[in-house]
């Protein structure tokens, strides 16, 4: 009889980059973090403290939904009950002080049903976490994907609020603008058709003195439309149809020198557009090869003068792109499905910011140096990366840091993770060279570990739903063979956990006879 085979496909115990390292991690129960996000000081220790939602969840109403926790050490600070968590990685977010008490408070767009706190735009306390307002048209609408903070539009001295939404039976989704200060609707688009995928602030653009706004349609290849929104009224400005779901949208300063500010959208067409901000023309229009989750507008990078673009998508790689004609500067590989990318401030010293990227079904981070796309370290997980959000300082060290939201598949401990930014955080040497640092090595039908002698050890193979399918645990013996049938055919991942914090991951293909 033959053996299945086990083929190694990728480990990123081979790779040049250094690891960087957990400077804390958040339990979040039995609940992945879709968004992670830096706010205000809210346990005034002159360090910034982070907020994290959950995946959505309709019951029971005592589980934790959103959590404020220390941006130095990890502990909680308060945690919501009632907002009923979010979907995607563009539904938390900060405001302006809302409610007077001096502080910024947090906002988001719930997913679920709208008989609970699904379905709404939710204003929450920074200070307490108490719900301050909800907004929800019920069953009207659908999801709210995107919650964005806008300017006070209603003249009560409280910036507004700005809510995309998807669809409902009967229903296509809508845009919305909501007082900052009570939480009632200031004006309400509703989509000819389609979901509301996304919705930005954006510059006056039709010479009102009042800011307008941007909205990207889609979701079911019916509207895949750009909207620039009179930000006074809602009424439509100008559209251009994206040849699929668009499914973000950004402001970007003026790239073509028309003295407008522009328009960056990502589409399901594989493609990064930008547009003319006063009229929606095509300024240009790159093809990334996938579908396009994700474009952050960047400080310069090449030296044009203009701002650039990060964009992640269903591709292995990120890609950075000049925002003066679309052209790539730089990509490079991350890993499966690249969906959430964000900046970081520059740790290289050279003036630029950098770039931080997270691969989905890869299991890890990467930063890159923002000019070159040199990667500076990596760090890999047993579950998916659901959110990667570039932050201030958080372990006092002078050097920004990075937050990492995960699915919870009972393959990790915790779910929000802290890692330090700086590229001093582990050695520049390739971890394949160095005997005493964890390593997988796959030949037939076992893995060959390498492990310190004595370290205590845990080996956890998924498979890519990230169920679990084996738990090896033992204590190292240098050099060792380990047994990996019964695990079932198809991909494979296999995370190695030493007890002194030390991991490494590998992607395995079980091949059947």
């Amino acid at each position: 009889m033959r053996l299945p085979a086990l083929v190694l496909l990728m480990a990123t115990a081979l790779s040049a980059q250094p690891q960087t390292r957990v400077i804390w991690s958040f339990y979040s129960g039995n609940s992945g973090i879709y968004n992670v996000v830096a706010g205000p000081d809210v346990n005034s220790d002159s360090t910034p403290d982070v907020f994290g939602a959950v995946y959505y969840s309709d019951a029971p109403a005592d589980t934790p939904k959103v959590y404020c926790v220390s941006g130095a050490t990890g502990d909680t600070i308060w945690v919501n009950r009632t907002a009923y968590g979010t979907w995607g990685n563009k539904a938390l977010g900060v405001a302006p002080d809302l409610n007077g008490d001096g502080m910024q408070d947090i906002i988001m767009g719930s997913a679920g049903g709208y008989t609970t706190a699904g379905r709404s735009v939710i204003a929450l306390d920074g200070l307490t976490g108490d719900m301050l307002w909800r907004y929800t048209k019920r069953d009207s609408w659908g999801w709210v994907y995107c919650v964005r903070s806008s300017v006070d539009m209603d003249n009560d001295s409280v910036p507004d609020i700005l809510g995309a939404a998807g669809t409902a039976t009967n229903y296509p989704g809508a845009g919305v603008l909501v007082s900052g200060r009570t939480g009632q609707p200031i004006w309400f688009f509703r989509l000819p058709e389609d979901a509301a995928e996304c919705i930005a602030p954006f510059d006056d653009v039709n010479g009102d003195s009042v800011p307008d706004v941007l909205l990207g349609a889609g979701g079911n290849y019916i509207n895949d439309t750009a909207y620039c929104l009179s930000g006074a009224t809602g009424a439509r400005i100008w559209t251009r149809n994206c040849s699929d779901e668009v499914s973000d949208i950004e402001r970007i300063p003026d790239v073509n020198g028309s003295g407008y500010a522009d328009c960056i959208a990502g589409s399901w067409s594989d493609s990064v557009l930008c547009l003319e901000g006063s009229n929606g023309t095509p300024i240009w229009s790159t093809s990334i090869g996938s579908y396009v989750m994700e474009v952050v507008p960047v400080r310069d990078l090449d030296g044009d003068g203009r701002h650039d673009v990060v964009v992640g998508s269903w591709d292995s790689r990120v890609h950075v792109l000049s925002g003066g004609d679309g052209s790539e500067i730089w990509s490079a590989s991350v890993g499966t499905d690249v969906w959430a990318v964000d900046t970081l401030a520059d740790i290289t010293a050279d003036g630029k910011p950098e770039v931080v990227a997270a691969a989905l079904n890869e299991r890890q981070v990467k930063l890159f140096n923002g000019e070159t796309g040199e990667a500076l370290w990596y760090y890999p997980f047993g579950e998916r990366v659901y959110d990667v959000t570039g932050a201030p300082d958080l372990d006092g060290d002078g050097v920004a840091d990075v937050l990492v939201g995960l699915q919870d598949q009972n393959n990790e401990q915790y779910h929000i993770i802290c890692l330090s930014g700086s590229e001093q955080a582990g050695t520049a040497e390739s971890i394949a060279d160095r005997a005493q640092d964890p390593a997988i090595r796959v030949l037939a039908d076992h893995a060959i570990l390498n492990v310190p002698p004595g370290c205590r050890y845990r080996l956890t193979v998924v498979d890519v739903a990230g169920r679990r399918r084996q738990t090896i645990r033992g204590t190292g013996k240098g050099q060792e063979e380990l047994s990996l049938r019964g695990i079932g055919s198809g991909v494979r991942f296999a995370l190695l956990e030493l007890e002194d914090g030390r991991r490494t991951t590998a992607k395995l293909a079980l091949l059947q006879p």
